[in-house]
């Protein structure tokens, strides 16, 4: 896995809309720029982080292996670009809160390696496009925005990738029935977050956004949905581990206007220590509506 860096002041909300980075292979003279060729070593799962006015709105993941293109049609901001290029088909996972690269600048500067990189000593981005950068960087990057290798590796992965890695796990387990319930059912789920991590990336009521602790929670479970339901990504919402919990077994619920109803088999000090209030409300979408419906109806205890 590699990991690179890219300056998208120009081109960002056309590049993100649409799910790639571009780069064209020469300029109008005929010339061209290590910061363009690099494109070409973007492999599938390499990581890049984003600069967009000086800040991290994403970390983008390569879905496939770099490819040449002609320009896309959206990218008109850069009308004066040749047509000829190369694509890389991505994957924007957002960051909830935007970081600015210049707070850490003296970390960057240390971190990013010395030949090509995106940064110059005093601390200004480099004019170009796609920078190759160091594992530290990236490691220290991570920590900064509470993202893993792993989270990214997950929203990367193909099904049959998941398949392979979820009958890896199950290939001890001796009953062939069995095996293929839980492959099934474990490509299911890990499909089902990777579906609400695009819709929403922290916990639904709480706020969390470290997605090491988030989990999937179905509105009507797995067990009661056909299996269009089991993937859609409004039958559920991404929770900390303590309000999955509580939305699972039924001690939680929502309202039609989204209100938080509590269970009266929950008890005074589980609501303390398990950041459980009255006022809470979260926002439903139309799509949501009709699953927290079944879920008030059939799972919530009252």
């Amino acid at each position: 896995m590699r990991y690179f860096f890219v300056f998208q002041n120009k081109t960002y909300r056309e590049e993100h809309d649409g799910g790639f980075l571009w780069a064209p292979k020469k300029n109008k003279d005929g010339k061209t720029f290590h910061h363009w060729t690099s494109m070409t070593s973007v492999k599938k799962g390499d990581i890049i982080f984003s600069s967009y006015k000086g800040r991290m709105h994403s970390v983008i993941i390569a879905k496939k292996n770099y490819r040449e293109s002609k320009k896309p049609d959206s990218l008109v901001s850069v009308d004066n670009w040749e047509q000829d290029g190369w694509i890389v088909d991505a994957e924007y996972r957002d960051i909830s809160t935007p970081i600015k690269y210049k707070n850490y600048m003296n970390d960057i500067l240390t971190l990013q390696g010395k030949k090509y990189a995106p940064y110059n000593l005093t601390g200004r981005g480099n004019t170009g496009y796609l920078f190759q950068i160091t594992e530290e960087l990236a490691n220290f990057l991570f920590t900064k925005v509470g993202i893993t290798v792993a989270d990214l590796e997950l929203v990367a992965k193909s099904e049959d990738e998941i398949i392979g890695d979820v009958e890896n796990d199950v290939s001890q387990i001796p009953e062939e029935t069995i095996r293929e319930q839980l492959v099934q059912t474990r490509v299911g789920q890990d499909k089902f977050k990777q579906e609400l991590i695009k819709l929403d990336k922290k916990c639904k009521l709480c706020g969390l956004d470290n997605i090491n602790f988030l989990r999937a929670s179905h509105s009507k479970p797995w067990r009661d949905s056909n299996n269009k339901e089991r993937l859609d990504k409004y039958n559920g919402f991404l929770f900390c581990p303590a309000h999955d919990t509580l939305y699972d077994r039924g001690y939680i619920s929502f309202d039609n206007d989204g209100s938080l109803l509590i269970s009266p088999y929950l008890d005074d000090l589980s609501k303390l220590l398990m950041n459980v209030e009255a006022q809470m409300k979260i926002t439903l979408l139309e799509g949501h509506k009709h699953y927290v419906k079944y879920h008030r109806e059939h799972i919530f205890k009252i």
